[in-house]
């Protein structure tokens, strides 16, 4: 008995519920539409200046970081080169001179110099031999400046800077993806 009435007294709130809920419903759609506009304040004033001097947006202010995992290895260059470099170039060349490299910011970075020219450095994809130019489109790379990075006398990391992140694409072990005439040759 006493679980019948507990079932009938929920049963008449659900009902009561349902009634109210419709009520409140129909209420809402009889009220006028109001435009309503935003507010917006277009005079910010410009008196706070930023508490450091360095632009946090600046990546030549960011230590060089760099990874691998967009590396073009598959094949063989024109030349004769594979594209996956051996244990050896990589331990000697490769990860020894780009680890020692992502402990300066991008600022110390470029100003490297070798002799007249800059070590490191970015330029146009243009430059570069037009099968290089072919394979950067083949892997839908997004961007038309490529970053090259000496790494000894021939040899030079080739990739894209994004952000202060550097995606090291090729290793050049000839000096063939920007080849240029050496002096005395």
């Amino acid at each position: 008995m006493q679980r019948q009435l507990r079932k009938e007294a929920r049963l008449q709130r659900d009902v009561a519920n349902h009634l109210e809920q419709e009520a409140k419903k129909a209420r809402l759609l009889a009220r006028p539409e109001v435009e309503k506009s935003i507010r917006v304040n277009l005079s910010v004033p410009i008196s706070k200046s930023p508490r450091t001097s360095v632009d946090p947006t600046s990546f030549r202010e960011m230590r060089m970081t760099w990874c691998i995992t967009q590396a073009d290895v598959n094949g063989t260059w024109s030349w004769g080169q594979e594209r996956q470099w051996s244990d050896e170039q990589w331990k000697s060349s490769i990860n020894d001179t780009l680890s020692l490299l992502s402990k300066l910011t991008w600022k110390e970075i470029e100003v490297q110099r070798s002799g007249r020219t800059y070590r490191n450095h970015s330029q146009a994809i243009e430059s570069v031999c037009s099968e290089a130019i072919c394979r950067w489109n083949v892997l839908g790379i997004e961007t038309d400046t490529v970053y090259r990075f000496r790494l000894s006398g021939k040899e030079r990391a080739w990739g894209y800077r994004l952000g202060s992140h550097f995606y090291m694409i090729w290793y050049d072990a000839e000096h063939k993806v920007y080849p240029v005439e050496l002096r005395g040759t």
